[in-house]
């Protein structure tokens, strides 16, 4: 059920109102995961004991919160971030009761959470152009953006009506689902033919459609906005796999996907006769990992694009990729941070579980993340490694990208 969990402390309760706010949505692909899924002590440590009250949120998962079917006066798309933005006007709404400032709300999220966090200041049907944003921050982790073409979202939520038998209008197939249970209706969606979490059959996700989201380019929706203070980043290897084909296209606004996605294929992998060298160093060595190499552009391109025209605009935005290769992949190190994902720590970990809740911390109460942590200039794409390597004496440090 959709509901919220509020963590607050007896110093910001008599703080007049006057902590920063957390505004936590968790990942998870938009089909799972929970609230539930961040330790409360975690929480407690990296947060709250930072004098920082923390909201975090339930929102409807899988088709619930991602069906559209081309009538939103049958069903509004969207639905997961109609629930989302309900929490955010409540938090402001009520914050004060536990000690928060509405006016000093940071949204994060990792990986589809950060999507969500990004979109509630980027929405142009959440604010507009030139009027005040709900929350006045955002932190992502480890997120990919690609919003869903409305013909696209329409053409799969009919798909997983069907395999209940639910067709016709979209009156009539809200209708017969809810004649279903949610079990059924969460099992016949897995069980959909070909569905793959990296392509055009992967779960339904966020829809260019509706009040929220009333664009046909993604560049609509970081090109017509104004400044906003970013703390945004990666890890080294991010994820493995493919992205599905143009994806990584409405990301980047063209409309030639097919061409475009075919060059990409040329340039990275060559041709049967002619394989490009970055293969050909891949079969000698194995420096190069096709299936991994797709799959990360599609978190790191979207962070860095929107860290790239936030700094342009003159936002004040803070850059980083977490370094450190022994965990370096999707979700590790979300463990530190957020509590989930949990592993066996080596002694550089074991610093870095002290150290990296604390830029995090700091950016949410109005502050640089690290002192020697600069905000992205444009030309130079600066960013913070995080990284420790206690033998070599590496420490995290700024880099140029």
């Amino acid at each position: 059920c959709l509901h919220l969990n509020v963590y607050t402390s007896q110093t910001c309760r008599e703080s007049n109102a006057s902590c920063a706010v957390l505004f936590l949505i968790h990942g998870g692909l938009g089909i799972f995961e929970s609230t539930m899924k961040f330790p409360d002590e975690t929480l407690v440590r990296n947060f709250v004991s930072q004098d920082i009250v923390i909201v975090s949120t339930a929102y409807r998962l899988g088709m619930f919160g991602a069906i559209a079917l081309g009538d939103e006066n049958a069903v509004t798309a969207n639905l997961a971030m109609h629930d989302i933005l309900a929490a955010v006007k409540f938090t402001r709404s009520e914050i004060a009761v536990f000690g928060g400032d509405m006016e000093r709300i940071t949204a994060m999220g990792h990986s589809a959470g950060g999507r969500y966090a990004l979109m509630i200041a980027f929405s142009p049907g959440i604010s507009k152009p030139g009027e005040k944003r709900l929350i006045n921050g955002v932190v992502t982790m480890s997120s990919p953006v690609g919003l869903e073409t409305q013909e696209e979202t329409v053409m799969r939520s009919h798909e997983a009506a069907s395999e209940l038998g639910c067709e016709g209008t979209a009156y009539e197939i809200i209708r017969c689902l809810r004649g279903f249970d949610t079990d059924t209706i969460v099992e016949a969606v897995f069980n959909m033919p070909g569905r793959d979490f990296g392509g055009k059959k992967g779960p339904l996700s966020l829809t260019m459609a509706g009040e929220l989201f009333p664009i046909e380019n993604e560049r609509e929706l970081r090109e017509s906005r104004d400044p906003i203070r970013l703390m945004t980043g990666t890890t080294v290897f991010e994820i493995p796999g493919f992205s599905g084909k143009d994806r990584v296209n409405r990301l980047l606004g063209v409309s030639n996907t097919d061409e475009c996605y075919n060059k990409y294929l040329y340039d990275t992998f060559g041709s049967t006769e002619q394989p490009s060298p970055a293969l050909i160093a891949y079969r000698q060595n194995g420096t190069f990992k096709p299936a991994h190499f797709e799959g990360s552009h599609e978190f790191i391109m979207s962070t860095h694009i929107y860290a790239k025209y936030q700094a342009e605009i003159g936002g004040e935005v803070y850059l980083y990729e977490y370094d450190y290769p022994v965990h370096g992949q999707h979700a590790d190190d979300a463990y530190f941070v957020l509590g989930f994902h949990e592993f066996e720590k080596d002694e550089n970990e074991e610093w870095l579980s002290r150290v990296y809740p604390k830029y995090f911390s700091q950016f949410i109460k109005g502050e640089r993340p690290a002192e020697d942590w600069y905000p992205v200039k444009p030309h130079l794409m600066n960013y913070y490694s995080v990284n420790r390597n206690i033998t070599d004496d590496v420490f995290p440090h700024m880099k140029f990208g």
